[in-house]
């Protein structure tokens, strides 16, 4: 008999992760385990520290934007000449991992709460540093973001000709935009996550969202917006049936839900509310352009011109 360990070799390291899957925890505490093993057996510390690079910690692997947001934001970083060192944990290799503690920076995807105690889990560990905000969502926090890393890394000229160009095409889309959409009616629901980036382009269109229900699962002060004069059109929800009351009194135009599937039909179209947004200048236009397209189409969508066969064939 032998031990799992005893065929690892520097060449070929093999890592033992001790869990017992849903049996002693849950999905998320699962991959906590995954993520602190590897980090501990692989992660060397006396790696050379890097200059003018960053650490991506904590993506959503199961999200559809994974990809897309990565080279949105290894665009952007690129261009102030900053690379990014590892991705922690996406496409990443052993080398990668193993330099992780080397850059100066860290950044996270996302303020959840397994995101945070990842990140304390890193900055006790190996004692690394993090940037004070996540990946960044809208043209506003984009332009911030930008700008923070600019400073940090000692060049802070390099953000203003990116947001300069990145501000000229994100006024070309809202005027392109503003003619299917001014007027609009829209209604959300959303976690308790900040919306400011797709508020702010909703009101740049000259849409109107008349009200915001919250599925506050962890009863946490409400943080969708930090502007004090939305506050009014904001609520706490739970239910569907409520959503639906919501919707017969305010009577939207546009529903962007998380309840989206199962919302009947009505005088308005469905969006759905997807769990991690498209980072960067134009994650606000991105929405936009699909309540455009929706609008075009009606409640069908682009089945419209099948609905005869549907009908037909459909068993």
């Amino acid at each position: 008999a032998f031990s799992i360990r005893e065929l690892s070799t520097p060449q070929t390291p093999v890592i033992v992760i001790e869990a017992d899957g849903d049996i002693a925890g849950d999905y998320m505490e699962g991959i906590r385990m995954c993520l602190n093993a590897l980090a501990e057996q692989i992660v060397d510390v006396s790696t050379p520290r890097k200059e003018r690079c960053v650490n991506l910690i904590g993506e959503v692997g199961v999200a559809n934007d994974l990809e897309v947001n990565h080279l949105i934001l290894k665009n952007l970083l690129e261009r102030m000449g900053i690379s990014i060192n590892c991705r922690f944990l996406g496409d990443t290799t052993t080398d990668e991992l193993r330099s992780l503690a080397a850059a100066p920076l860290n950044i996270l995807a996302s303020d959840g709460q397994d995101n945070q105690e990842l990140r304390e889990f890193l900055e006790n560990r190996f004692g690394c540093e993090f940037f004070d905000g996540c990946m960044p969502v809208g043209f506003a926090e984009t332009k911030r973001f930008l700008e923070h890393i600019g400073e940090y890394f000692g060049c802070p000229e390099a953000a203003g000709p990116i947001v300069k160009e990145a501000e000229g095409l994100y006024q070309d889309e809202i005027a392109r935009l503003r003619p299917q959409l001014e007027g609009k009616r829209i209604l959300l629901t959303t976690i308790n996550v900040n919306l400011d980036w797709l508020l702010d382009a909703a009101q740049e269109v000259g849409a109107e969202v008349v009200w915001i229900g919250v599925l506050n699962y962890l009863h946490r002060t409400l943080g969708v917006s930090d502007h004090p004069e939305r506050q009014g059109i904001i609520e706490e929800i739970a239910t569907l049936p409520q959503l639906m009351d919501k919707i017969m009194d305010v009577k939207p135009n546009i529903v962007m839900s998380n309840f989206a599937f199962a919302i009947p039909q009505g005088d308005y179209v469905v969006d759905n509310m997807p769990m991690v947004q498209e980072v960067g200048f134009h994650s606000g236009i991105r929405t936009l352009e699909r309540w455009a397209s929706l609008q075009e189409n009606g409640r069908e969508g682009a089945w419209v011109n099948d609905r005869e066969l549907f009908e037909k064939h459909f068993s």
